[in-house]
């Protein structure tokens, strides 16, 4: 815990959650406590390590973790800090945080076991929503196989939008690009 900065006399909980919930129900009206000094990027670092930890956590919310770490921190973490703090690869945490780029339809999808892993990430990879869903529905309707034919099927669809640009048209513009 550490001491609440906004109300004196009360402390907020870092870590523990869990462990918390547990004395509560047990009709405990203390609890034993480690008090700390951290910031508040220290303590969200804590706080998202320690839920990573948790056996259950959905790849989702661990790309949300791993982006909320990025994003919030002061000083900034990169990529390769994230992977150092949480002892994974930086291609396990990339591919974890790209998962936060899936639509609503995809993160449904994935959550309720209609894709794998796999398949997210490769469905995460499209920055175009539409295109997302489109290939989320041919992969549920049976469509596409195996995730070297989605695979496929994305190398495809990119090609294909590129090739709908209008400055593909003007030579000049697509020597340059």
């Amino acid at each position: 815990v550490r001491k609440d900065k906004d109300i004196p006399d009360r402390y907020e909980l870092i870590a523990g959650a869990r462990r918390f919930r547990a004395a509560k129900q047990l009709g405990m009206k203390e609890i034993p406590a480690r008090l700390v000094e951290m910031s508040d990027t220290e303590v969200r670092e804590a706080q998202i390590i320690e839920n990573l930890q948790r056996a259950d956590i959905h790849p989702i919310e661990e790309g949300i973790a791993y982006r909320n770490l990025i994003e919030k921190s002061k000083p900034m973490y990169t990529l390769k800090d994230v992977a150092a703090k949480v002892g994974k690869s930086e291609t396990y945490v990339k591919q974890r945080l790209g998962l936060t780029n899936l639509t609503p339809k995809c993160v449904k999808a994935f959550r309720d076991g209609e894709i794998s892993p796999s398949y997210a990430v490769e469905l995460a990879r499209l920055e175009n929503p539409k295109s997302q869903d489109k290939l989320l529905q041919e992969c549920i309707n049976g469509y596409i196989d195996s995730v070297e034919d989605l695979k496929k099927e994305i190398r495809e669809q990119v090609y294909n939008e590129l090739g709908n640009k209008p400055w593909a048209k003007d030579a000049k513009l697509s020597e340059i690009l």
